[in-house]
C-alpha cells in the first residue's frame, strides 16, 4: 500500500508460497458481504467489502508499508478453479505468516465488550475437554461475534 496525496493505493504480488516476502494476514468477517467498495489496485480498481475497506482505511490511516494477505483480494473469488486450489493452502499461508491480524470491524462499544471477555475466555476455552459453562456476559460476546460476522 503506498500513498498519493490522500488516496491509498494498492499492489498485488505474486509469490512463492514457500519463499514469501514478510507478511501479514488478515482473518475478518466475511458475513455475506457483498463487495461494494472500491480501492485502486494495481492501476485497476477493485472491489472489496465493506469489512475490508474498513480495515485498509484504518490502516492507510497509519501510513504504513505492509505486505497483507487477504483472501478476498488474493483469491480469485470469481474462479472456482483457482478457489479450489488455493483454499487448501490457507492453513499453510496463516502459518508462514509473520502475524495474523484479527479485524472485528470499527470500534463500537459492543465490540470493545467482546474483547474485554475475551481474556476469560481463552481462561475457560485452556485445555478444553468436555463441556465449559460460560456466564452470561461470555455468552453475549459470543453471540455478538455470531451477530458480527453475519452483517
Amino acid at each position: 500500500m503506498s500513498k498519493k496525496g490522500e488516496e491509498a493505493t494498492y499492489e498485488l504480488l505474486d509469490v512463492d508460497l514457500f519463499d514469501p516476502p514478510a507478511y501479514f494476514a488478515l482473518s475478518y468477517a466475511w458475513g455475506g458481504q457483498k463487495p461494494s467498495e472500491t480501492i485502486l489496485c494495481g492501476g485497476r480498481n477493485l472491489k472489496i467489502t465493506k469489512n475490508v475497506h474498513s480495515f485498509l482505511s484504518q490502516l492507510s490511516s497509519m501510513n504504513e508499508h505492509l505486505w497483507i494477505w487477504i483472501d478476498s483480494l488474493c483469491i480469485n473469488q470469481a474462479d472456482d478453479a483457482e478457489k479450489n486450489v488455493q483454499v487448501p493452502l490457507m492453513r499453510d499461508i496463516y502459518s508462514g505468516a509473520a502475524k495474523v491480524i484479527v479485524w472485528l470491524g470499527p470500534s463500537n462499544p459492543l465490540v470493545e465488550k467482546a474483547i474485554d471477555e475475551m481474556p476469560s475466555l481463552t481462561k475457560k476455552l485452556d485445555g478444553f475437554e468436555g463441556i465449559v459453562l460460560l456466564e452470561d456476559e461470555q455468552v453475549a460476546a459470543f453471540q455478538l461475534l455470531e451477530r458480527l460476522s453475519d452483517t
